[in-house]
């Protein structure tokens, strides 16, 4: 009785090695690839919506509208907490 052969020993196994290596090496490759430069490229959006936001606030509205808008918001806030304490009293 023949005895048979470890599977990758065998030339099934050898072929079967060796084109899942070709098949999945490029893959998996080519995917870091795209993981590397979409995580760069999502860092350089990043960064240039927060230098955008920046520029805006301190160039094209000015400090002084800014902190306007500040406390118009604070006021505004205090006096919706007012009338909800009104409203549960």
């Amino acid at each position: 009785m023949a005895q048979e052969r470890a599977f990758l020993k065998s030339l099934r196994g050898k072929v079967t090695t060796q084109m899942l290596l070709v098949a999945l090496v490029p893959i998996l490759i080519i995917g870091a690839l795209v993981y590397t430069s979409m995580t760069r490229a999502e860092n350089s959006a990043s960064n240039s919506v927060d230098k955008s936001r920046e520029t805006l606030a301190k160039d094209t509205i000015g400090s002084g509208k800014a902190s306007q808008a500040w406390g118009l918001a604070v006021d505004i806030e205090t006096w919706v907490a007012e009338r909800i304490g009104e409203v549960k009293a």
